[in-house]
């Protein structure tokens, strides 16, 4: 597996420990995070903050990563997310792009949904009412 693969399993599996530390590491500092909707955030600590939200807000949240491959300067992976929440559950395409040991841009896209997490789990969007969806 490309050491860029394995960096995006790491934050997977940082995530699916509730390890908001080490997702954080694995964050570049300017990263930009962009959902289904087409909506990004940027900057290390909203995207932290977006994740710790996602956790708090849907605590059966787990990827499953299930290919991953290194073309072009980019991570495409491929998963399924099991969750509580119908519309998070099911599988997931995701793109990244990762230099030094780190996410600089994170892409998730999940077929039928037009869901965006920016929106849904930021301060900004309503963290705390994100669970209505």
């Amino acid at each position: 597996m490309h050491r860029n693969c394995r960096t995006l399993e790491r934050f997977f599996t940082a995530l699916n420990d509730r390890d908001l530390a080490t997702c954080g590491k694995l964050l570049d500092a300017d990263v930009v995070v962009t959902d289904n909707a087409m909506e990004s955030l940027s900057g290390v600590a909203p995207a932290r903050q977006m994740f710790a939200n996602l956790l708090r807000v849907d605590p059966s949240f787990h990827v499953e990563l299930k290919d991953c491959i290194y073309r072009d300067g980019k991570v495409r992976a491929r998963g399924r997310v099991r969750s509580d929440i119908a519309e998070l559950a099911g599988p997931c395409l995701w793109e990244t792009r990762v230099a030094k040991g780190r996410i600089r841009h994170y892409q998730s896209f999940r077929a039928g949904s037009n869901v965006s997490f920016v929106r849904m789990l930021t301060d900004e969007g309503g963290a705390d009412q994100a669970h209505t969806l």
